[in-house]
């Protein structure tokens, strides 16, 4: 799954914005998610800093005249760090692409779009992305090699 990581807060974030946006880093590489970035630059690159630390092994970006169509296009979800912008909601609703954003980053009302889900903080971003987007199991081979065998079990 990629998904695009979009920083709308200020251009100097404050430390809690820092944290999130390396926390978003992590959780997308411990889930073996793609990173696309909306920008070659900016404070989105720590997001990818720590998603390259933590393992990530797809990490892309757009160019900075990158439409949000090219965003909702390329990515399977957005998320925002930030207040949304109302240009690349549209777009991911038109392309039919879920759309995130952190309540706790948002500063001043949260923008009232029926395409966006707002969660309280990065822990519940990365619970949704583990419901919705998680790779299955079942066909993954036990690592530990104790599965059960015979009569009455899969094998």
């Amino acid at each position: 799954m990629i998904l695009a990581l979009l920083w709308t807060g200020d251009p100097s974030p404050s430390g809690a914005e820092r944290q999130a946006l390396a926390q978003a880093g992590r959780y997308l590489a411990a889930g073996g998610h793609a990173l696309l970035l909306a920008a070659p630059g900016g404070p989105a690159l720590l997001a990818g800093e720590a998603y390259q630390e933590a393992g990530g092994a797809d990490l892309s970006h757009l160019p900075a005249e990158g439409s949000p169509e090219a965003i909702a296009r390329r990515a399977g979800a957005l998320l925002f760090l930030g207040p949304p912008e109302p240009a690349h909601l549209a777009a991911a609703r038109a392309a039919g692409k879920p759309a995130y954003a952190i309540a706790s980053l948002i500063h001043g009302p949260a923008p009232d779009d029926e395409g966006l889900r707002l969660l309280p903080d990065m822990e519940s971003f990365a619970r949704e992305l583990a419901k919705l987007f998680s790779r299955s199991i079942v066909s993954r081979p036990d690592p530990t090699d104790r599965r059960l065998r015979g009569r009455g079990h899969n094998t």
